[in-house]
């Protein structure tokens, strides 16, 4: 598999030994956080029959280039700190990586609640304004798939400092883990890999169950190679986009210059929201243009330009003169308030009798909130009399795109191009947040993918013990056909924490959302997988990082006595009636049932015989979770049966 992996690069550019430049492996990078503790490696390709020599804190290393075209040097583990510099020569060129920081390294992967970016959840404004963290490192590994074990990442966005720009497209949970390890550890830098991908099932990270066939092969590479142009060529537009999309002038004059490329008719503003318009699948930036016939009357007078009102960012232009903007292009959406009002004033001095031009600009760089549409009133009225107004909604607009293309993924899934290259690099442990696409999958065949990917990730790195905490599905109102099957992924998810040594479940029963399958409350979900990680890996004693979990049922006829790990005299229940408990007599039906606690444990009663019980059994439970300990983490959701229904 190695030798295809190399085949494969080479392919594809990924190694340069044949052109004889030198370089590092895509992993690595200034600004990057390297694993304190662990043998320091680094890894690249040059010509081969060379020497590299690496210089890393005061100590050198050197390494043949193999016959592959790769190098390899290890230098011994180190103490948390930085920053430092490393410097990479094979004689004819030098690489030089600049602050660089030793500390931990987390690797975070799962579909799309771990990819969700921090500016599309809770308080995007607030948590942006205040993510700044000069060491806490970020790494965003782009959409690529294959069917190959890759020995490099075919495209990565590059080690950065966290700042607001760079961590609003980062994944929010893994944020916030890093800020709460960050407040308790205070001088060891963190590092985080944000290797997300939304959609898919456990099978995506798992890999290949047949070994594939040349021509899979060769579409792969094809594939694979379409892919990583398309991500620098994304990257090149998306800054391109930013920096017009900031330039009033360059907007005025694209405004004024009258159709520069392919023109579309839209109305506006549309009720299904613009994703349903012209701008489906698109980001960038958007223009919509109109003419306006303006009375005599109206010459020498202020106008007023409503324009709805919109979560994107806006620029307006009356006649090519701005008239002002809502948001810049890297304005978070607004977590509580999320439509701004579009309303403008038109000077005197610009407004003309006869036509006149209304061009906007729309911003969009996420693919992921057209839906706000230009929502509201478009119009456009004399200063003071609203009476008067000329409507601007219909079909008069046209709209002109400057596109940010996104490459389509790969064949094959995240595990030959997004996980097996990083094996090269020691890490502290993994995040992982993925379940939703399995909800249709019986318990025991998740819990089996869920321990064989934990085992597989352990053999990579070759860490027997490598810590693995990961996130509990939410409560979020998915069914099929009555089928609970959020619940079936949530009861594997407690087993394998249950089974598996060095793991941790961090349960979100209570942070759901009843039609929003992304819990905008990220904060708390990175603060629950830091828990797990401050008790379990730090050793932070005093850190509670679980919840009520199920111990063992006694039964006692109609009544029955749910007994928690730990046994703990701190269960709270809030709002002061316990709800969420069902009970069944043998082969009877499933029942709620009156439910209190007592000496640290739940007390149940019901007119029959108890057999099985569960607690809080529905993807989206209803009434919700009221069941707590002393710090505020929720009962962990369970059932005493052993799936028959």
């Amino acid at each position: 598999m190695k030798k295809i992996a190399l085949i494969l690069a080479a392919a594809l550019g990924l190694v340069c030994g044949a052109s004889g430049e030198l370089r590092l492996n895509r992993m690595y990078g200034s600004h990057m956080v390297l694993q304190r503790g662990e043998p320091i490696r680094f890894s690249g390709f040059a010509d081969a029959g060379r020497t590299v020599t690496v210089t890393f804190r005061g100590e050198t290393r050197q390494a043949a280039v193999a016959a592959a075209g790769t190098w390899d040097v290890a230098f011994p583990a180190a103490e948390a700190g930085g920053p430092y510099e490393v410097t990479v020569t094979d004689g004819a060129s030098v690489h030089t990586l600049r602050d660089v920081m030793v500390g931990d390294v987390w690797f975070c992967t799962g579909q799309s609640n771990m990819f969700w970016p921090l500016s599309q959840s809770g308080e995007p404004e607030r948590e942006l304004a205040a993510a700044d963290h000069p060491d806490i490192r970020l790494l965003d590994v782009a959409l690529t798939g294959a069917l190959e074990e890759l020995e490099e990442v075919p495209y990565v966005r590059g080690w950065s400092r966290c700042t607001p720009e760079t961590a609003r497209n980062f994944s929010a949970c893994a944020y916030h883990f890093a800020r709460t390890l960050r407040e308790r550890l205070g001088d060891v830098p963190i590092g985080l890999i944000g290797s997300g991908w939304p959609g898919p099932p456990i099978s995506h990270f798992l890999p290949p169950a047949q070994p594939p066939h040349e021509a899979r092969l060769k579409a792969s590479r094809e594939a694979l190679a379409e892919a990583v142009r398309g991500f620098a060529e994304e990257d090149r537009l998306r800054s391109r986009c930013r920096t017009l999309f900031g330039d009033e002038a360059r907007l005025g004059a694209w405004a004024a210059a009258g159709p520069t490329g392919a023109v579309e008719r839209v109305s506006l503003p549309d009720k299904k929201g613009l994703e349903h318009t012209v701008l489906k699948d698109f980001s960038g930036i958007a223009l919509f243009r109109r003419t306006v016939e303006i009375p005599d009357a109206w010459a020498g007078r202020n106008l007023a330009l409503h324009l709805g009102s919109t979560i994107l960012p806006t620029v307006a232009f009356f006649n090519g003169v701005c008239v002002g903007r809502v948001k810049t292009w890297d304005a978070p959406i607004p977590g509580t308030n999320p439509q701004a009002a579009n309303r403008f004033t038109v000077r005197a001095a610009d407004v003309r009798p006869g036509t006149n031009t209304v061009a906007v600009f729309l911003g969009c760089n996420d693919r992921l909130s057209w839906w706000s549409g230009l929502y509201g009133k478009l119009s456009l009225s004399p200063d003071g009399s609203p009476e008067a107004a000329i409507p601007l909604a219909g079909d008069a607009w046209t709209c002109e795109k400057l596109a940010i293309p996104k490459p389509g993924p790969t064949q094959g899934g995240s595990w030959g191009a997004r996980i097996h290259p990083f094996f090269k690099m020691p890490v502290r442990g993994v995040l992982f947040y993925q379940g939703e696409a399995d909800s249709r999958r019986p318990a025991a065949d998740y819990l089996a993918d869920h321990k064989r990917f934990i085992g597989l990730l352990r053999e990579g790195w070759k860490r027997p013990d490598l810590p693995f905490y990961f996130m509990q599905l939410a409560n979020h109102a998915r069914a099929r056909n009555g089928e609970n099957g959020f619940c079936e992924v949530r009861e594997a998810q407690r087993l394998t924490a249950e089974q598996v040594p060095h793991t941790g479940m961090a349960c979100s029963i209570d942070i759901g959302e009843d039609r929003n399958i992304h819990p905008q409350n990220k904060r708390e979900q990175g603060r629950r997988l830091a828990l797990q990680a401050l008790r379990k890996t730090y050793g932070c004693r005093d850190v509670v990082a679980d919840g009520p979990q199920f111990r063992e049922l006694v039964r006692a006829g109609r009544t029955a006595t749910v007994v928690y790990k730990p046994s703990s005299a701190q269960l709270l229940v809030k709002g002061g009636v316990l709800t969420g408990f069902e009970a069944r007599a043998k082969g009877g039906a499933w029942t709620p049932v009156a439910a209190e606690v007592r000496d640290g444990c739940v007390t149940l009663t019901a007119p029959f015989e108890i057999e099985d019980v569960r607690y809080l059994w529905q993807n989206y439970p209803n009434p919700e979770a009221v069941l707590f300990d002393g710090t505020g983490l929720p009962a962990v959701p369970f059932r005493t049966c052993s799936g028959d229904e």
